[in-house]
């Protein structure tokens, strides 16, 4: 039985650079990577199909009212992420 753990692309982490993947239904109406940058400490960060806001600004949404299913729309993997990757 093959290892699974959920994250395709996980060997893309162990390059040194941030990856962001995208569903190819996507639109990008604004480059999303000022956004992201105001999150250096974060090591994933993911769109989700949370349907109401729990903010009133453009921050991060709150835990644990925004505890909806993550969505693979959008993502950011930074390199320090690969330790969150189960390797088999």
């Amino acid at each position: 039985m093959k290892c699974r753990d959920g994250w395709h692309g996980a060997a893309r982490l162990l390059i040194p650079l941030p990856w962001v993947p995208a569903d190819v239904d996507t639109v990008w109406l604004r480059n999303p990577l000022p956004y992201m940058k105001q999150y250096p400490d974060a090591d994933v960060l993911t769109s989700s199909d949370h349907l109401s806001n729990t903010v009133t600004d453009e921050g991060l949404e709150l835990w644990p009212q925004a505890a909806s299913a993550a969505n693979i729309g959008i993502m950011l993997f930074r390199p320090r992420a690969d330790a969150l990757a189960k390797v088999c």
